[in-house]
């Protein structure tokens, strides 16, 4: 089984979409693998653009990096905490 990441561009045309498939078989274990905060927001897109394979979107740095709204602090164990 896999996860798959798809996102649309806003940016190009309408049918401009992205499509990451990762090789877990789940989407909370493909979180914890891959979850790792970053100290600045430059450091977390960057780390995101390696692990989506040079998918160069600035939203990154909501994944990988935290702030006041939406704090995490330890490795997601919950598909709840994935949804954080």
């Amino acid at each position: 089984m896999a996860v798959y990441f798809v996102y649309r561009c806003h940016y190009g045309a309408p049918s401009e979409k992205h499509v990451r498939r990762f090789e877990h078989d789940t989407m909370l274990d493909w979180a914890k693998d891959v979850w790792k905060l970053h100290g600045t927001r430059a450091k977390a897109n960057e780390y995101g653009k390696q692990l989506f394979t040079g998918l160069d979107m600035d939203a990154f740095h909501t994944l990988f990096h935290p702030y006041d709204e939406y704090p995490m602090s330890h490795r997601p164990r919950t598909m709840a905490d994935v949804k954080r």
